[in-house]
């Protein structure tokens, strides 16, 4: 049988000294210059700024919590000022992938969207999630408005777009699918309300469409479409049946709008009816002023705590983690090597002399 340790962690310091002295011949001063990877500057080398970026944006660890953590587990005393310094530097390196993020979704042909609630310095704003099958970007604006939209994705119109039936995600694709799952919680609710003639078919026939469109690629082309004329024949004889309650009611109306936007995912090959793109969102709630950094520190750098927030981490997610429609690929590790700038990781604890 196995019995897994983790043996302690240290910090490797390597201490260098620079020499300075004046030539006895020619009286010129003169300096040992200094090695490779140990130039002066902050003393926190890249695995250090590494671990901070990922613990930060990755598992929304405040910065005060941050530095205490660092002391605790890995011996290494570092200020929730010096965090915020890090966190900066990584930001002018993340800007370019957030570039080629944008530009890889202004190429898709399908793109999934949604919005939710944040908080950012004690004020309301909203995380943007946009997806495609091969990039994921997550965008905290303070606007609910179709001008973030636009804003994004620029001219490009994409072939589907993925969403719930919020008027600012109206207009954006050639096409619209809307989230089976919003509606199953519509669905639900009416159920909960005690509607008992139109909520529960309705619930059923979504969860068909989406074990369908699950199985899309083991079953053949005319085999989906006769399943999809199925579903649209039972959706048009469901939404003529009265519901018998208020709530009810009130969906059948709207469904009767939107019929035609249920069940292009079982048919379209890169779509996902069942809003796979939601779970790439943060758990509602979250406080973005702990997530993306305490404003104590935004003054020195000359922006306000919301627009430091921002800037400093929500900019660093992975352009291809987060989307379970193309699996979950290494979630920051290979964005954190480009990411984390400064001196290599120490690599002996000795000293250095120059």
């Amino acid at each position: 049988y196995d019995r897994i340790e983790i043996p302690p962690v240290r910090p490797d310091v390597t201490r260098v000294h620079q020499y300075q002295g004046e030539c006895p011949c020619c009286g010129e001063q003169f300096a040992a210059s200094p090695p490779d990877g140990l130039k002066p500057g902050s003393p926190f080398g890249r695995s250090v700024e590494e671990k901070v970026i990922y613990l930060h944006t990755i598992h929304a660890i405040s910065y005060q919590r941050l530095s205490a953590l660092m002391l605790d587990m890995f011996g290494v005393s570092i200020s929730e000022g010096t965090i915020a310094n890090i966190l900066s530097r990584a930001k002018e390196q993340v800007d370019a992938a957030v570039a080629d993020i944008t530009a890889e979704l202004r190429k898709a042909g399908v793109i999934g969207c949604d919005e939710t609630g944040a908080r950012v310095a004690g004020q309301k704003y909203w995380q943007w999630v946009f997806g495609c099958a091969t990039a994921v970007l997550h965008k905290v604006a303070p606007s609910r408005g179709k001008a973030v939209v636009r804003e994004v994705l620029g001219e490009h119109v994409p072939a589907v777009w993925v969403s719930d039936r919020f008027a600012a995600q109206t207009g954006h694709g050639e096409s619209r699918q809307l989230c089976l799952a919003h509606l199953l919680r519509d669905a639900q609710y009416a159920i909960d309300a005690g509607d008992t003639v139109f909520a529960p078919p309705l619930k059923d026939l979504l969860l068909r469409a989406i074990d369908i469109a699950r199985r899309r690629e083991e079953l053949q082309d005319n085999t989906l479409y006769q399943y999809r004329c199925r579903l649209d024949r039972d959706l048009d004889d469901l939404v003529t049946r009265p519901a018998d309650s208020r709530a009810g009611e009130k969906l059948r109306r709207q469904i009767r709008r939107v019929r035609s936007e249920l069940f292009l995912c079982v048919t379209n090959p890169g779509c996902a009816g069942d809003q796979q793109r939601q779970r790439a969102l943060p758990p509602p709630g979250r406080n973005f002023q702990e997530l993306c950094g305490a404003h104590d520190y935004a003054e020195s750098a000359g922006k306000k705590g919301p627009q430091r927030g921002l800037e400093t981490g929500f900019t660093l997610h992975n352009p291809k983690a987060c989307c379970p429609s193309v699996g979950l690929l290494p979630p920051f590790h290979t964005a954190l090597h480009s990411a984390g700038r400064g001196r290599e990781a120490l690599e002996r604890s000795s000293d250095v002399e120059h």
